[in-house]
């Protein structure tokens, strides 16, 4: 006979909670930090060189 397991979560102090929502706090500024770095606005009335131009200060391409 298997015996079931239940698990009880311990409450946490308000220092591990506060300590918790920071760390959940930073995780999610590192993944839109990394998210917006590579965000760029094309607008419509720019020239094909102008837009390649914008492309490449925001996203520069190293060829190996």
């Amino acid at each position: 006979m298997r015996l079931k397991e239940y698990r009880i979560p311990i409450p946490l102090t308000l220092d591990e909670y506060r300590l918790g929502q920071q760390w959940t706090e930073i995780e999610l500024l590192k993944e839109t930090l990394e998210t917006c770095t590579t965000c760029i606005k094309i607008y419509d009335n720019i020239t094909e060189q102008e837009r390649l131009n914008i492309i490449n200060e925001k996203i520069p391409l190293e060829l190996k």
